[in-house]
């Protein structure tokens, strides 16, 4: 008997969770609001089981999303560089610029200084170019 209940509840929070989708798709959220709300009205856990199972699939989405725009990097030290590497990592991890002594936590810190480091390098060259720009139009 109860078995058969929560298989009946089951089905009607995934019949909910699908119309609040395609309500969500066809009218935007405002619709699934007014959805949200009569669905409350009629039953409340039912509203609270649909909504979790929503934001569920929001959030399976918004992983797929992040996994599609973040970038991996791979790298390969030699055996010569590997004493000077790790010795870089343990300093920077004394320092406490690092959370882990972990070469993959020390890679991310090299990469993203890296980048910064660049970037003030193009912003100064940048501003160097406005420079002679209007000295050449004095």
């Amino acid at each position: 008997m109860r078995g058969e209940r929560k298989s009946e509840e089951e089905e009607a929070v995934k019949k909910l969770e699908k119309e609040i989708e395609e309500a969500y798709e066809k009218k935007g959220r405002e619709a699934v609001r007014e959805l949200m709300g009569e669905i409350r009205r009629k039953d409340p856990i039912l509203a609270l089981l649909a909504a979790r199972g929503v934001l569920k699939a929001i959030k399976a989405e918004y992983r797929r999303a992040y996994q599609a725009q973040r970038l991996q990097l791979r790298i390969t030290i030699s055996p010569k560089e590997r004493v000077l590497f790790e010795a870089c990592r343990d300093f920077c991890y004394s320092k406490g610029w690092l959370k882990q002594n972990t070469n993959r936590a020390f890679l991310r810190f090299c990469v993203e200084l890296t980048m910064d480091n660049i970037l003030k390098w193009m912003k100064e060259e940048d501003r160097q170019l406005a420079r002679a720009e209007e000295e050449l139009r004095s």
